[in-house]
């Protein structure tokens, strides 16, 4: 019987990534006053066939007819997978086998969370930026210990405040667990302006888009010149005249 290692109860087949499992067999149909002797072997494969190459341990019957639970799997991966025991004889019987136990590990979920960043300070921006700022989003993608997360993240990034209508889109791959940021926005006119994060997921993982909020919105304000001013003579200049010629009385 499959066994579900985390809860000791049977799969209910909605295990995820990082699960593990144990098989435990019973010899039914033994005659009373012959207990079985021998041996049960536990064969595990990668594969829902029970074909192939597999890994195997033995175990010896206990004195009740019975044998130890197989050691656990370990954390699998996303897949289909499969356990088989098959008991060897003794004297008195003949070796019987178990059906193929095929069982499944899904996908497990993601969190993605994102962060716009002041270019120029590299801080989060603190809504007194003005036009000309430049921004970046950064994100991160959280999944289960063991099994690191790979694969595209898109930053989307919009002309307004609510993550709306049409976007410019930079892909960046994953390494390491790790999700390289997006590229600098160009100087940003006065103005609302929105980013997204979206993993695609992989192989162990589904996708998931950026969280707390989804939609990271930031506003560019409008800049502020400084007016300067230059003395300008009303008349004819001579070179030997000083600022203070100009200003006296006629």
């Amino acid at each position: 019987m499959l066994i579900n290692a985390a809860t000791g109860g049977i799969p209910s087949g909605t295990e995820v990534t990082g699960a593990s499992f144990s098989d435990n067999a019973t010899l039914h149909g033994a005659i009373v006053g012959f207990t079985p002797g021998g041996d049960v072997r536990y064969r595990f494969w990668t594969n829902g066939s029970c074909t192939g190459t597999g890994t195997s341990e033995t175990f010896a019957l206990t004195i009740m007819g019975g044998a130890l639970s197989s050691s656990a799997t370990g954390p699998l991966g996303a897949g289909t997978y499969s356990l088989q025991a098959d008991y060897s004889g003794d004297k008195n019987y003949l070796p019987s086998i178990s059906s193929c136990e095929q069982f499944t590990v899904l996908k497990a979920p993601t969190t993605t969370h994102s962060q716009v960043i002041n270019s120029a300070t590299h801080a989060a921006p603190t809504g007194a930026e003005v036009a000309g700022a430049s921004f970046y989003d950064t994100s991160t993608v959280t999944g289960i210990a063991g099994f690191t997360p790979t694969g595209p993240v898109n930053y989307e990034f919009f002309k307004n405040g609510v993550c709306s209508g049409s976007s410019s889109t930079a892909t960046v791959t994953l390494s390491g667990g790790l999700v390289p940021n997006s590229p600098s926005t160009v100087s940003l006119g006065a103005g609302g302006y929105s980013y997204i994060a979206v993993y695609s997921g992989d192989g162990n993982y589904t996708g998931s888009t950026s969280s707390s909020p989804s939609c990271e919105s930031f506003n560019v304000g409008k800049a502020k010149p400084t007016v300067l001013t230059t003395l300008v003579p009303s008349g004819p200049v001579k070179a030997s005249d000083s600022v203070r010629d100009l200003h006296r009385p006629g």
